[in-house]
């Protein structure tokens, strides 16, 4: 039964995206994984997020995100400054080499989204992505 289950498909879904992802990023030398992808890509909606901000939309703990903000900072896509206003808190903001990577993360999502839907019908295309979209906001 539990094979079966939407949720078990969405997980198993999730990890095979994840996996063609990596796959991608590293044949095009972008130096990110899928998951550091996914932080970046909400630094790319909304720059200068504290860490705790990305961890509650990435689902990672704080020392996960510590790691992950290390290493994007580490490789100069992320640094990280004082907030203004509550000087124990750090903001993550994109550099330059940060926004420059978002074209080649934007191809990424493209060439698995088109992987993912390959032998969907132009219809079943459309109603995926509205119901993937009703689906997520149920969370937001």
């Amino acid at each position: 039964m539990l094979f079966n289950n939407p949720v078990w498909n969405l997980g198993r879904l999730y990890h095979a995206l994840t996996r063609l992802q990596n796959q991608q990023h590293a044949e095009m030398q972008s130096g990110v994984t899928a998951d550091q992808h996914r932080l970046l890509a909400h630094l790319w909606k909304k720059d200068g997020m504290c860490q705790y901000e990305l961890a509650h939309f990435t689902g990672r703990d704080r020392a996960g995100i510590t790691r992950m903000v290390d290493i994007l900072e580490n490789a100069g896509f992320v640094e990280r400054r004082a907030d203004q206003r509550d000087r124990r808190l750090n903001l993550i903001y994109l550099t330059e080499a940060g926004h420059a990577l978002k074209p080649l993360a934007e191809q990424v999502d493209s060439q698995a989204l088109s992987y993912l839907m390959q032998n969907f019908s132009p219809e079943e295309k459309a109603t995926f992505i509205r119901l993937l979209e009703k689906a997520v906001q149920n969370f937001d």
